[in-house]
């Protein structure tokens, strides 16, 4: 919710997200605030709602698909097999119109005619910036790096606001000054710098 708090209430506006952000309870606040919604979903997060497996679905055939329509709010669900099984969850769209596409069949090696639910149309005509959005935030993932002799000079300068809290801190501050000076030479020997890194990313060294 915290993400679509800009956006303004009743104009009619449409989210497209994947499966991390997709609950039925999301997609019932946002009707409320007249917004819509449509993404895939995982079945842990869709409660009371008993899908068709991707076993039975399998065997119906690429383009089968399977659904459930949420009373209270009209919030539909659909379950779509091609290569494999697909849970979308939708504020607006559902499966009609059925629209029949051509798919590539590696077995046979020939394009064959599928059936594709409008709600997965919809999610696969706009998910697209979404897809690129993630991409470039794995490409470039930028680093923050700080030294910290300034880290040092910031904390002083911040403590040097407040004349009560200055005197306390004053040894505290003299000994982090000597800290950071000697990592410093250990650094500049080792030739290594110090920096904060996101997790998930490897040192090289």
């Amino acid at each position: 919710m915290k993400h679509a708090s800009t956006l303004p209430e009743g104009q009619n506006y449409k989210i497209y997200a994947d499966n991390y952000f997709s609950c039925i309870p999301l997609v019932v606040q946002l009707l409320h605030r007249g917004i819509h919604y449509v993404g895939t979903a995982r079945q842990v997060r869709l409660p009371n709602c008993n899908l068709a497996d991707e076993k039975s679905l399998k065997k119906s055939g690429r383009g089968s698909f399977d659904l459930r329509v949420e009373g209270n709010h009209n919030i539909c669900v659909v379950k779509w097999f091609d290569n494999r099984a697909v849970t979308l969850v939708s504020s607006f769209a559902g499966p009609e119109p059925v629209q029949k596409i051509k798919h590539w069949d590696k077995a046979t090696k020939t394009y064959t005619e599928v059936e594709r639910p409008y709600i997965v149309r919809t999610y696969n005509r706009f998910m697209g910036g979404v897809d690129l959005l993630d991409s470039l935030a794995a490409k470039y993932k930028f680093r923050i790096k700080i030294e910290t002799v300034v880290l040092v000079n910031l904390l002083t300068h911040h403590y040097s606001c407040c004349d009560q809290c200055l005197a306390p801190l004053q040894a505290r501050l003299h000994s982090a000054q000597v800290f950071a000076k000697r990592d410093a030479e250990k650094e500049t020997v080792s030739g290594r710098t110090s920096r904060f890194s996101y997790p998930g990313e490897h040192n090289s060294n």
